[in-house]
Order: C-alpha cells, then structure tokens, then sequence
C-alpha cells in the first residue's frame, strides 16, 4: 500500500507556508515552497531518479558536500586585493572531488527551464557552475526565465546557494527592441524574484536597472523588502514605478522601519511624480529620524515628468527670444564701432549659452550621464550671464573710467571664471550650492558702487530697466530654494524677466549711446 508520506522515495521534506499578519494589516507569506524535483524529473526526464537519488535537505549539517560550497565575505576580499572580490571569490573556492550539489543545482536548474519552455541563460549556468557571488543573467531574461530561476532559488538560496550576494538583470533590460520580442523583466517575473527576497538571507543587493516591472511588480518587490535584512541595495532606475509603486514602498517604509535593511533605493526617472516623490521623500525621513535605524538613501531624480517638461518649455521660449534678440541688437550695433559690437556680441553670446544649456539640461532629465554634463554647463552659464551682462554697461557707457571698464569688469569675469572653476572641479562638493549662490547674489549687485556713475550718464528709464532686471533675478531665489513642483518654472519665468528688463536696457539706451559723448567727457575731464 502506497505511504501518504511526502517524505516517500527519499525526496527531503519541505516546509509548510506561513502567513503572518504584517502591522499594515496585510498577509504576507513567508515561505513559498518549491515545486516538487519529483515533479521535474516526471515531466522533462533530465536524468532517472534511480541514478540520481534526491539529495538531503540543504540545511541538513550532514551534508558535506553542501557544505563544501563557499560562503564569500566580499568585504573582506575586497581588501585584501586590488581584483574585484566578484572575480576573486570564486577563484578562492576550494577544489572538490566530487560536484554532486552542483550537478544536482544544475540538473534541477534545466529541469526548470524545460518545464516553464524556457532557455537556460548562460549568466546563470556560469554563476552555479563556478560558484560566482554574483549571478548576472546573460542575452535576453524574461518572465518565464525568472520563474525557472525562481525555483532554483526558492530551494537552495540559503543553503548550497548562500555564496550569491548580488542579482544583476541589467543585461535583460538593455537588449535590443528590433525583433519585436518583449525583453527584460515584467510585473509576472518580478513577483516570481519578490518571493526570493522574501525567503533569502544572503543576497544584499539587487539590480533592475531598465526592467519595466512597472507599479504592480514593484509593489511585489518593496514588500519584499520590507522584511529582509539583509538586502541592502535595490537598482530599479527605469522602471516604470509611477506613482503607485511609490506609495507602496512608502507604506511599507513607515510600517516596519525596523525589519527593512536597505541602504540605498535607485528609483531614479521612474515617473514618480511630485505626489510620489513628497510621499517617499517624508517616509525616508521619518525611518532615518528613528534611534538605531539604518540610513536609507533613497535617489528620486528625474521623476518629475510634467515638472521638467515645463523647465524645458520656459527657458526654450529663452532659446528663441535669445536668437533673436541677438539679431536685432547686432543690426543695432552694425554701425558702431567695435567696442559696441564686441560688448554685444559678448551679451547675446551669454544669454544664447545660459538658454541653450538650461534647456537641454532639462529636455535630458532621464538621461543620468547626458543630464550631469548639461547640469555642469547650466551652472557655469549663470556666471557667464551675469559678466556678460555688465560688459555692455561697463565698456561702453563707462569705457572712459579705467577704473569701471577695466578694473571692476575685469574683477567680474575673474569671478566668473573662479565660479565655473569651483562648480566643474568640485560637482558632489557638500556646499557646492550655497557657494554658488552666494557669488551669484554677489556678483549681480555689486553693480552698486558704479550706480551713481551710471545713472549720472544714462537716461532715468534705462536705471529703472536695470535695477527691475536685478530685483526680478533676486525674487526669483526663493522659488529655486524651495523647488517644489513647479518652483523652479516659476524661478525660470522670473530669469526671463530679468533678462527682457536688460536687453531692452541695452538695446534702447546703451547700444545707442554715442561714442562722442565719451570723447567729449574724456577731453574735459584733462
């Protein structure tokens, strides 16, 4: 008579699922069991069962063999040479005999691939093979990839496969789109990896770097990760988290501050959105705010859509009027001489600059390396306005006052130049920005000692264009500080009214300024 036992014919006994009530009030699963090997073995007929005899549990302290398989302290190794410890720690694995565990990883790995009709990824095969810390999938991953790796892990990822510290699937998400194929990993595969990390206590990172799992996968995902400890680090740049997946993570950040071990969150260009963001941003806070947490990071940039849609459209509205100011000052000035060309040439240059980079700076807001080089540039470009715009001014209604023309225009561009030095040398500086915007508070008014001399020469509507030009980029500060939703296209409307207030003062009056009239001055002051 058959045994009901589900221990028969050797096969190691399993445990049973657990649900636990979490604080939020939800059921979460603990353990999800494998599917049966016996199950495997009927269905595709990799090897006889009565050849290959089901070997002992994994924890089983009996088993030699699985115990043979290294547990790697990356740490560790990564001190102690100059390689990658990814490349080093295999490399350090003991030799064996015989590869029964592995043979056994392995057959059940195909196995798995047979029964869900999928290939047996190359990344993968190499990582059991070799006993690799990081499992990288190879060529095209999908969803019915992941659950064949799934049930490999979900049975060995605390025993034979403890060694595996990091699951890349970056390479999935990166494959071509020409054939038509869906690649990378979905919602589907995604929940498949969640209960991994749900049962796992040796992986500490994972990356998911253009997989679009979108909201659903990613909630399956941070759920995950509420309860794992020893996850630390989570790359799931581009992939269509939205608005709802963050809320999700926020919830789960707020309900068990003390079970989560992650460090470091990459959610960038993930069209979060401002809600999204504000509600992340305020959960990171509080878990970090409580007594003996682990600080998370957590990186939101380039989530706010609409928000740096709107930059771009305000200052490529500069672009435009830039252009074309620059033609109408330059027929403006084609009769002058070449102190008037130059000075207004160096003008529109400046203003062409500050736009163009600003736009482009924001156009790319999800392109991470693109952004930072445009980020650089935008900031550089604001020095380079505020001394372009006194050259104007300053070599040609004060050109006869060396003291004007030469030393204090010559002291602005010297800022400039130290300006854009500190700003490209030091990027990731800790007061990048508060230096920043100190010199360009510094710089844009210390107009005020040459005023009286300025406005003895130029007409009273030309001071007034000048000083609204000043308070408009000033009134603008406060909206670039607070950068809240649509602050900062508020604070590029309020750089766009500077920059009319002084084009229309240098086309009107200092373009026009005659250069006689400073003859004139010079000869009477001798």
């Amino acid at each position: 008579m058959a045994s009901s036992n589900p221990n028969t014919n050797g096969e190691a006994s399993r445990e049973q699922p657990q649900c636990e009530e979490s604080s939020t009030g939800m059921m979460i699963r603990r353990h999800t069991p494998a599917i049966s090997k016996r199950l495997f073995w009927k269905f595709c007929g990799v090897y006889c069962q009565n050849c290959h005899p089901t070997s002992k549990s994994e924890n089983d302290p009996e088993d030699k063999e699985s115990l043979r398989v290294m547990d790697y302290n990356l740490q560790a190794l990564a001190a102690s040479s100059p390689a990658s410890p990814l490349v080093l720690a295999p490399m350090l694995q003991a030799s064996a005999q015989h590869h029964s565990t592995v043979e056994l990883v392995l057959s059940e790995y195909i196995a798995s691939c047979r029964f869900y009709g999928s290939t047996p990824n190359a990344g993968i095969l190499s990582c059991l093979r070799f006993a690799l810390p990081c499992l990288r999938t190879a060529d095209q991953f999908r969803d019915t990839d992941m659950l064949a790796l799934g049930e490999v892990l979900l049975r060995h990822c605390n025993g034979p496969l403890r060694y595996i510290k990091r699951l890349d699937f970056t390479v999935s998400g990166k494959q071509p789109k020409q054939t038509g194929q869906v690649s990378g990993l979905r919602s589907h595969g995604a929940v498949a990896l969640a209960k991994v990390l749900q049962m796992s206590e040796h992986l500490t990172e994972v990356r998911l770097q253009r997989n679009t799992v979108g909201p659903y996968g990613a909630s399956a995902i941070f759920l995950a990760c509420a309860h794992n400890r020893t996850l630390h680090t989570l790359g799931m740049r581009q992939c269509r988290v939205g608005e709802r997946g963050a809320l999700v993570l926020a919830e789960t950040l707020s309900a068990s501050p003390d079970e989560c071990g992650l460090r470091f969150v990459d959610l960038s260009a993930n069209f979060i959105g401002h809600v999204g963001c504000e509600v992340v941003d305020q959960a990171v806070m509080k878990m970090n705010t409580n007594a003996g947490a682990v600080i998370l990071t957590v990186d939101l940039e380039g989530n706010l859509v609409f928000q740096e849609i709107m930059n771009a459209v305000t200052h490529g509205l500069g672009v435009i009027l830039a252009f074309v100011g620059s033609f109408l000052m330059s027929r403006r000035v084609a009769d002058k001489d070449s102190r008037h060309v130059i000075s207004c040439a160096v003008y529109n240059t400046s203003l062409i600059v500050l736009y163009t980079s600003s736009t482009l700076y924001h156009s790319f807001f999800s392109l991470q390396n693109t952004k930072y080089i445009f980020e650089v540039l935008d900031k550089c470009a604001i020095y380079i306005l505020i001394a372009g715009s006194y050259t104007p001014f300053l070599t040609i209604v004060l050109g006869h006052e060396p003291i004007w023309s030469y030393g204090l225009l010559g002291f602005i561009w010297a800022c400039c130049v130290f300006g854009i030095g500190v700003d490209a040398s030091f990027p990731v500086w800790r007061y990048r920005n508060v230096f920043s915007l100190a010199m360009y508070v510094g710089m844009g008014w210390c107009c005020c000692i040459c005023l009286p001399e300025v406005a003895s020469l130029l007409p009273e509507n030309a001071i007034r264009l000048m000083i609204l030009g000043g308070v408009a980029y000033t009134t603008g500060i406060p909206f670039y500080l607070r950068s809240n939703n649509l602050d900062h296209a508020i604070w590029h409307l309020f750089v766009l009214a500077g920059s009319i207030f002084h084009w229309l003062g240098i086309y009107l009056y200092v373009a026009a300024w005659d250069g006689s009239k400073l003859e004139a001055i010079a000869n009477t002051s001798q």
